[in-house]
């Protein structure tokens, strides 16, 4: 993977494949990642996002990939300089899930 992931990674457990997702801390991209159960790469998805997000979790259903896409912004600059936490809500901020199919 080239990615970071979430530690909320999916096991589909009628096929065995892994499904993972993750957001660097300073790109506005989730990344979706498939791997079957020979632990080989089968899809790899670029999600844009408008800004870098926290994204904590996703679901996976029989054909689908739900991930949300929450106002909870990740700002490493603001977070050096007022020392704050990483993520915070932008109360003007869109909620919107994306779905899309596992196999895309």
């Amino acid at each position: 993977m080239n990615h970071p992931c979430s530690a909320h990674c999916k096991i589909d457990r009628k096929t065995g494949e892994l499904f993972l997702f993750g957001c660097p801390n300073n790109e506005p991209t989730c990344h979706y990642t498939l791997i079957n159960k020979d632990k080989k790469k089968i899809n790899y998805v670029p999600i844009p996002l408008a800004t870098p997000r926290m994204l904590h979790d996703f679901l996976i259903t029989e054909n689908y990939v739900v991930i949300p896409d929450t106002p909870l912004e990740i700002n490493p600059r603001k977070t050096a300089m007022e020392k704050s936490f990483i993520g915070g809500f932008n109360p003007k901020g869109v909620c919107r899930y994306g779905v899309m199919k596992k196999y895309c």
